[in-house]
């Protein structure tokens, strides 16, 4: 069994590499001008699902960015959900039952790889294939991950963090950056 899903891995990243960059308008954007935020996270828990809740009010209360949506991946099928997952506008989940075999999303997340938000942030540590698909797919402005990451070429900017950093670490250091940074 760990031999077929070796050989499922590596076709998987075989298809990644093969996945076409969708046409997008580039553009560097500060967090104090950016009107839609997108976070993609790893959804592994219930405090880690709570984070991402308070996430998207700070940015709209500190930096008054009029939407941020956030998409996470639940690596359980459908019948082994957490309570926790409720539908909570812009908050939304795909999981196991929304994968094909090569662990591409096939349509929950369409919609979200389609809007064109000022900023994706990538708040995993770039290993999740499912994930990896939906920031290579996605028409964001600027895309932001770690620089340690496997496709860290899929983002527009990267942050040498720790490995070990927490997604919490990780977007404070994001918000330091882009807070302060000026896109001509």
């Amino acid at each position: 069994m760990a031999l077929f899903e070796s050989f499922r891995e590596s076709t998987a990243r075989r298809a990644l590499q093969r996945e076409p960059e969708p046409a997008r308008e580039r553009a560097g954007v500060n967090l104090h001008q950016a009107q839609r935020i997108g976070l993609v996270y790893l959804d592994s828990d219930e405090p880690a699902f709570k984070h991402i809740k308070g996430l998207r009010k700070h940015f709209g209360g500190e930096y008054g960015t009029r939407r941020t949506q956030a998409l996470g991946y639940v690596p359980v099928k459908e019948k082994a959900m957490p309570i926790w997952h409720t539908q909570i506008l812009d908050l939304h989940y795909f999981n196991l039952d929304h994968l094909n075999w090569y662990r591409k999303p096939v349509a929950e997340t369409k919609q979200f790889e389609k809007t064109p938000f000022d900023i994706l942030i990538d708040l995993t540590d770039g290993s999740c294939l499912p994930l990896q698909f939906v920031v290579r797919r996605s028409v964001a402005k600027m895309k932001v991950g770690r620089a340690s990451a496997p496709r860290a070429a899929d983002y527009d900017l990267t942050l040498e963090v720790s490995p070990q950093l927490s997604p919490t670490a990780f977007v404070q250091a994001v918000e330091q950056y882009l807070a302060q940074m000026n896109f001509v």
